[in-house]
């Protein structure tokens, strides 16, 4: 086992929910080696993140550290190419399949598996279906991130697994998984209406859908959509799988709109009473009126 090459990354653990404290970085000795001082005691997450070089891909590894008052023991990393899952696109609907999409994994455990930024993962997608994809680790959710107006991601599986909404366990080594099914599908529901502020029509107002099933509120979420209102307060969201949602506006100056924070649970939270409900069917349309919710 060879000493890797790249660089060694410093970040404070999710579990421990600290704030303040920005990702440090630093290369890798020639010898594999790495050094975090002047650390204040707690939990921290140190990652490896390894060069691709000729013929092998980029490696990753990760380990949980405890940092008390007298500091810790020396910290050894295996990093790892990761898994390729192997699997078929299945397509539903009556138009003509889509090619221009994505699909993305999310690291369900921050910890344990890398950022979006660090994974240069490989999705491969051959003309008849056929898929596969590399450099996965850890708990992994996946999102269809870009895909054409009105599609959305109707289940995947891996074997009898339904992992449409739960995270997949890739482990930390090296493995191939084999069996995923994608489905894809253009029947999704649509929810439509108007937005008023109490002085008329509200513009540019931001609409958030989400589901009323907590457990389905975690970043990356199929069932959560946002849609700005156009200038006589219309909105229109699609492409939303069958289901019970709330519905919300909030106003365009509500900095919880900026960045995605709206899908924090906490905002979400703040909005249920004030939202309105719909049941949405496969290929089904609701239409409701709201009223801006300010902050």
């Amino acid at each position: 086992m060879r000493p890797a090459t790249g660089s060694a990354r410093l970040l404070p653990s999710h579990r421990s929910r600290a704030i303040g404290l920005e990702p440090r970085a630093i290369p890798l000795g020639s010898d594999g080696t790495f050094e975090f001082a002047n650390l204040s005691p707690g939990e921290y997450v140190v990652q490896a993140i390894g060069e691709a070089r000729y013929g092998s891909p980029a490696r990753f590894g990760s380990a949980l550290v405890l940092l008390a008052e007298a500091g810790a023991a020396p910290v050894t990393i295996t990093a790892s190419p990761g898994a390729t899952l192997q699997g078929t696109f299945t397509i539903e609907g009556d138009r003509e399949s889509p090619f221009a999409f994505s699909l993305t994994p999310l690291a369900a455990d921050p910890d344990v598996g890398p950022d979006l930024d660090l994974k240069a993962f490989g999705l491969n997608v051959h003309l008849d279906g056929a898929f596969s994809m590399t450099r996965l680790q850890g708990p992994t959710r996946f999102a269809l991130t870009r895909a054409p107006e009105g599609w959305y991601l109707k289940s995947m599986t891996i074997g009898v697994a339904d992992i449409t909404d739960v995270p997949f366990d890739f482990g930390s080594r090296a493995a191939t998984v084999d069996g995923a099914d994608v489905v894809l599908s253009d029947q999704g529901g649509t929810v439509t209406g108007k937005v008023s502020s109490g002085r008329g029509e509200a513009s540019d107002a931001s609409v958030i859908v989400f589901p009323e099933d907590r457990d389905k509120w975690f970043a990356g979420s199929r069932y959560f959509k946002s849609a700005r209102t156009r200038g006589d307060g219309s909105f229109r969201v699609s492409a939303l799988p069958p289901g019970d949602y709330l519905i919300a506006a909030m106003d365009p100056l509500d900095q919880r709109v900026a960045a995605g924070a709206w899908q924090d649970p906490d905002v979400l939270e703040s909005l249920t009473s004030r939202a309105s409900r719909v049941t949405l069917l496969e290929s089904g349309t609701a239409t409701v009126g709201l009223r801006v919710i300010r902050p």
